[in-house]
């Protein structure tokens, strides 16, 4: 870990300090900063010397930011070597996109040591400029990893055209110098025979602007191309080169003189001939002989392998590309599978079989496997330790592009300078950043949008945290007033804060991207209430309020089934919103089924309002073909499956007899066994977590005295099956005649009405 000298401050890597109500807040973290003990008034105006010799990117940033004139306190800029700056040469740290920084009341010294880091220095200079008091401060800062930045290759909607001129500002300002174009869906890009074309005069016009701004923004902009579903490894012509490696050099010229100068060939998500190592090794060596090394300022290529984690290898695949491909190309790798953090452990592993430092492209935070839900967490997995082992570490966003800030802020934070990362100070930092007039309001809505589902790829705990807390002492207490007092308090503040950034005018973009989760989540609120009132109905035994308010959850529901997400002509899928999907979802849906069961106790059963079951909560014998299904894993452990046997089990009875019970509020059934409360899972084996009430559930079927069971939720849509005596996760996905497998025998005298 880097040592950071501050004088004056706290040992943190915050940077927060009193300062007359303000606070200094640096993002991403310098690698060193000295503060002097007293401030000063920001300056009216600053007379900028050198302005013609430094670099015009930095020089515009100045100018569009701060007051300059003839006279005023003098800004010293250029890069390392050049005479207005030259005092503090030996200052400038030696390293690409470096830079010195002084802050005095009498002179600025922005000092990089290329031009890049001159204007990082820029960007530095103004967040600490930003308030009337300002702190003298001696800042030398560098990236600790290479290349930075963004790879937009989601399945999805493509960033739009001011998504990207957004995104390019995003970046400069935060310090992210890579971007890869690689949008599945832009059939110039790959996917689809159109990769070998040049894009039509208007597409080409705008992408000209989008590079052109995102090397404004000092973005280094890498087209991609994906041949594979599509290529072709033929000598059709007979002179010795593979037509397709020519037609690839010549898009690529194409999109050299529209002002890319750094390229990247994809062959993931492919099979077939295109999945071919030697094939693709020969057509990087060609590449990079007849195109980068002809080019004088055209950077190394990188390779998106077919084989791009772990889980995939297979053979000689990898062992091919290191010693058949340049050793220039860098190879991109997302780790031990698809979604995975990044580790000491990954690297150390993939570094020695490609012979050289991987590429990182981290599917975080991207959706498009689940396109329902948000992910706005703190960004808190990777190691902090693999700086030196990486060639570069992108981001996979997800398709919204202002939504995706949250966690790109801190992947910015993380790549610069990766010992001093704090995941939760750098979080605390995006919200500001964002959302500067309603920091609070996003705080709530972004702390209850940070997982996918329970258990699942890159899993934050951290989810609706407070929440959590208050519903574990409301089902400890559930008679209690004061835990119900503070569940209302915690949806009405959901409620406030929902209402906030609907009204925002903040970052309009963001508002926009996330309205549709925004009113679920007020939705859900409402619903929330909705129950502590039936709750409270219940205490004092007013059936008739019990009904009204349950009817009002009916009109939420639909109100709710109703918000989408860019359901417009062309999107890919259209997302119904999830938000609050690991903690507050599985408690409302635990909340209705346990007040319903709780009425249905004490008033009996009111069919025309609530769902009838078709199979009563009860304990039942399940049988196929005159065979029980039975729990033999306390015999032999290894048996994770239950196993259909012929005989009834008398000595313990209990191997045989499950529990089934209905979840008013998913009308979905539970199966557990009553041996040891394992609990039946999508796959037709026992539950070895925690039950997931959203996944580990099923929809049952009743014909002519046979059962069928449907994976409900998120465990998928196929019907259980039968094979080897043993409950599969059959591949079947409809209800037919031949679902119909299972007989059920109450073990009750009375099955519970």
């Amino acid at each position: 870990m880097k040592k950071i000298n501050i004088l004056c401050l706290c040992a943190c890597f915050f940077f927060a300090l009193p300062l007359f109500g303000q606070q200094i807040s640096l993002s991403p973290v310098p690698q060193s900063a000295l503060f002097g003990k007293k401030t000063f008034s920001r300056p009216v105006t600053y007379y900028i010397d050198s302005k013609k010799t430094a670099d015009a990117d930095a020089i515009g940033l100045l100018m569009q930011n701060v007051k300059t004139g003839k006279s005023g306190v003098k800004i010293s800029i250029g890069k390392k070597g050049d005479a207005n700056v030259r005092d503090i040469d030996a200052q400038i740290p030696n390293i690409k996109e470096g830079y010195f920084l002084r802050i005095t009341p009498k002179r600025v010294i922005i000092a990089g040591s290329d031009d890049a880091g001159t204007f990082y220095g820029v960007q530095t200079f103004l967040q600490l400029t930003a308030s009337a008091r300002i702190l003298p401060v001696t800042i030398k800062d560098y990236p600790n990893v290479a290349a930075r930045g963004i790879v937009e290759g989601f399945y999805g909607n493509p960033y739009s055209f001011q998504d990207r001129l957004r995104l390019f500002a995003f970046m400069g300002h935060n310090k992210m110098n890579t971007y890869i174009y690689g949008p599945k869906d832009d059939p110039y890009h790959g996917f689809g025979t159109k990769w070998r074309d040049p894009y039509p005069a208007e597409q080409a016009m705008n992408m000209k602007k989008l590079i052109d701004a995102a090397h404004k923004n000092k973005v280094n902009f890498i087209w991609a191309v994906h041949p594979g579903n599509n290529i072709s490894w033929d000598d059709k012509d007979g002179d010795d080169v593979v037509d397709d490696f020519k037609a690839c050099v010549n898009k690529f010229r194409k999109m050299y003189e529209l002002g890319v100068r750094s390229f990247a060939v994809f062959f993931d998500d492919i099979g077939g001939i295109g999945a071919d190592a030697a094939n693709q090794a020969k057509m990087m060596n060609y590449l990079n002989k007849n195109f980068v090394k002809q080019m004088p300022d055209v950077h190394s290529l990188i390779l998106c392998p077919t084989q791009y984690n772990e889980r995939r290898t297979k053979g000689d695949y990898l062992n091919i590309l290191k010693t058949e491909m340049d050793s220039s190309v860098r190879i991109m790798w997302t780790g031990k599978s698809v979604i995975r953090q990044i580790d000491r452990e990954t690297m150390d592993w993939i570094n020695p079989r490609i012979g050289r430092k991987a590429y990182i492209w981290w599917n975080y935070p991207v959706t498009d496997y689940s396109v329902e839900r948000l992910l706005m967490g703190a960004v808190d997995y990777n190691g902090q330790d693999i700086a030196p082992q990486l060639s570069g570490f992108v981001s996979n966003p997800m398709e919204y592009a202002e939504a995706s800030k949250v966690a790109l802020f801190s992947i910015a934070d993380y790549c610069w300078n990766m010992g001093a990362y704090d995941a939760r100070a750098s979080w605390e930092k995006a919200l500001k950043y964002l959302m500067p007039g309603t920091t609070g309001a996003f705080r709530v809505f972004c702390e209850n949008n940070q997982a996918l589902n329970p258990g699942e790829f890159i899993r934050n705990d951290n989810e609706s945290a407070s929440f959590k807390k208050i519903v574990a002492g409301f089902k400890a207490d559930y008679g209690a007033q004061k835990p119900i007092a503070e569940l209302i308090h915690q949806f009405e503040n959901f409620r406030k804060a929902s209402a906030a950034l609907l009204a925002s005018s903040d970052n309009i973009p963001m508002r926009d991207e996330i309205q549709p989760w925004v009113k679920v989540f007020d939705i859900m609120a409402q619903k929330g209430l909705a129950m502590t009132s039936m709750w409270r109905a219940l205490v004092v035994k007013d059936s008739v309020a019990f009904i009204n308010e349950y009817q009002k959850l009916a009109l939420l529901d639909k109100e709710q089934a109703d918000v989408s997400s860019r359901g417009y002509k062309g999107s890919r899928a259209t997302a119904y919103p999830k938000p609050a999907n690991l903690v507050v979802l599985p408690f409302l849906n635990w909340f209705k089924d346990t007040l319903i069961k709780t009425y249905k106790a004490t008033y009996g059963y009111r069919a025309d309002i609530f769902p009838r079951p078709i199979v009563p909560d009860g304990k039942y014998l399940i049988k196929y073909g005159g065979k029980y299904l039975s729990n033999l894993q306390n015999a032999a452990p290894e048996n994770n499956r239950p196993v259909f046997i012929s005989e009834r089990d008398v000595n313990m009875p209990a191997r045989q007899e499950w529990m089934i019970t209905y979840n008013y509020a998913t009308n979905r059934y539970k199966i557990v066994n009553m041996l040891d409360g394992k609990y039946l899972n999508e796959n037709g084996e026992f539950g070895t977590g925690d039950y997931n009430p959203l996944r580990h559930n099923f929809l049952l079927y009743v014909e002519k005295d046979k059962l069928a069971i449907q994976n409900a939720g998120q465990g998928g849509h196929n019907f259980m099956g039968v094979a080897m005596d043993k409950v599969i996760g059959s591949a079947v996905k409809k209800l037919l005649p031949e679902s119909f497998l299972f007989e059920l025998e109450s073990t009750m005298a009375k099955p519970v009405q």
